[in-house]
């Protein structure tokens, strides 16, 4: 069996060091607390609100994104508005001028709140290393399986650290220089090594900054430093596009050999909420199985997950779980899933 292992924000949730880590909706309502504590109102006016599904967040903050990379054009237009052609009341300026000074507060916020949630800090390395280790003695393959996540966390590399393995992020280590991104062929070298695994972070991750044009690596544990340049991340947006950027294709295109390869794949903690990454899933030729919330006490979420299993990957085999420290997972259907069986219904 060769294995791909895909990973979303409810894989690292129980690994948190002294609470869970932040789910999507828990990370907007601190960022709107956050943002009010700058300006009473900036994250209402930014179309944020607490309390809303982790969705809506993703939604609200990619419109937002998207508003931001209009601007210029937005002000190269002025002269279309005003009430004679190619004039603008002076006022215009001074709203596109506090507009600019407001997003930067929102952009600032933003970083720091990503670092301060998803830092390496927030990571149990004890509980990150339990669950990676129940879960890869579960499994059984011929070669490492590949780990592809589209968390900010380290909590990945930590607990494969601790279990004595050599987690390959594709960062090129310098003698006196900062790590550089370079993942280009990192699939094929994990492929053959006993101690390397690796970990592809498609969305980017703490600690990771861009800097003329390269991507590189600095300490997880520490906070947001604007003076490091901009964070390389992928921020939550269901209308990301990967092929924006250089360095984050890079990570899609060996995500894409490491599907190719795989005869096997198994999403852990994902909500699907990412058009890209359902778009490659569903191509890929692999046996597909996805975990499912297994909690008791949340039948409703158990059931929404399923029906969207079976809506986005029909011949998907959905597998009961509950990720963490002390994992559970289904074994029946899990080995069923490794075995290559068809769809198993579950109530």
């Amino acid at each position: 069996m060769n294995l791909v292992i895909v990973t979303g924000a409810g894989a690292s949730r129980e690994l948190g060091q002294e609470a869970p880590l932040p789910l999507m909706a828990d990370w907007c309502d601190r960022l709107c607390e956050a943002l009010d504590a700058h300006e009473p109102g900036l994250a209402a006016a930014a179309g944020l609100k607490p309390g809303i599904s982790g969705e809506e967040f993703e939604e609200a903050l990619g419109a937002l994104l998207r508003w931001q990379d209009l601007r210029p054009l937005n002000q190269r237009f002025f002269g279309l508005g005003g009430s004679n052609v190619g004039k603008f009341p002076t006022e215009v300026q001074h709203c596109f001028e506090r507009e600019g000074e407001r997003l930067r507060t929102v952009m600032v916020t933003l970083n720091a709140s990503l670092y301060r949630e998803f830092g390496a800090g927030q990571i149990s390395v004890s509980s990150a290393a339990d669950a990676y280790s129940w879960l890869m003695s579960r499994l059984h393959t011929k070669v490492r399986p590949v780990f592809v996540t589209t968390n900010y966390d380290c909590s990945i590399e930590m607990g494969l650290e601790e279990l004595g393995f050599e987690p390959n992020t594709g960062f090129v280590r310098r003698q006196g220089l900062s790590p550089k991104l370079a993942p280009e062929g990192l699939v094929g070298r994990v492929a053959g090594s006993e101690r390397e695994v690796g970990v592809l972070h498609l969305h980017g991750a703490v600690g990771w900054y861009q800097q003329q044009g390269e991507v590189i690596e600095f300490y997880a544990d520490q906070p947001y430093n604007d003076t490091m340049g901009v964070p390389s991340v992928l921020y939550p947006d269901p209308e990301k596009d990967p092929t924006r950027d250089a360095a984050v294709q890079a990570l899609w295109d060996e995500f894409d050999h490491a599907l190719d390869a795989a005869t096997h794949v198994l999403v852990v903690g994902h909500s699907m909420h990412d058009r890209a990454l359902v778009e490659r899933l569903r191509r890929a030729r692999a046996t597909i199985g996805v975990c499912v919330h297994a909690h008791d006490d949340e039948p409703q979420v158990r059931k929404e997950q399923l029906k969207r299993v079976r809506r986005l990957f029909p011949s998907a085999l959905a597998v009961p779980t509950r990720f963490g420290p002390d994992p559970w997972f289904d074994l029946d259907v899990l080995m069923a899933w490794s075995s290559g069986a068809a769809l198993i219904e579950m109530g």
